[in-house]
């Protein structure tokens, strides 16, 4: 899940290494193997994503909409809390991720104000 929000915010680098000849950036080599199941997971959470509130803060995304999708797809009862932890895991990668990020701007915004002369 690192991996991939690393790709999507930083993917070009790979593309430019390949484009000049040269190495990937050093992240690029830590690609976690997909394995055939792996593909339901990180589609749920990218359709469950959808759902999550977003205002000021993003939110996780809600347990009544993890528990429909699973009975949407026609999970089994006793399939629906593991699916449930392992959206709320993923979950949690992301909105620290987030955070993260909203904390990188927020420095920077921060670094900018307090560069700038007074008038």
């Amino acid at each position: 899940m690192k991996w991939d929000l690393k790709y999507a915010e930083d993917g070009w680098q790979i593309e430019s290494a390949i484009a000049k000849k040269r190495p990937p950036p050093a992240w690029a080599e830590d690609e976690p193997d997909v394995y055939p199941g792996d593909q339901f997971y990180l589609t749920a959470f990218s359709e469950l994503s959808t759902c999550r509130p977003v205002g000021e803060v993003t939110g996780p995304i809600p347990w009544d909409k993890i528990y429909q999708y699973a009975c949407y797809k026609g999970l089994e009862y006793n399939m629906i809390a593991p699916f449930t932890a392992i959206i709320r895991s993923m979950d949690t990668v992301y909105l620290e991720w987030i955070f993260q990020k909203q904390k990188k701007k927020q420095e920077t915004e921060q670094r900018v104000a307090r560069s700038k002369p007074s008038r």
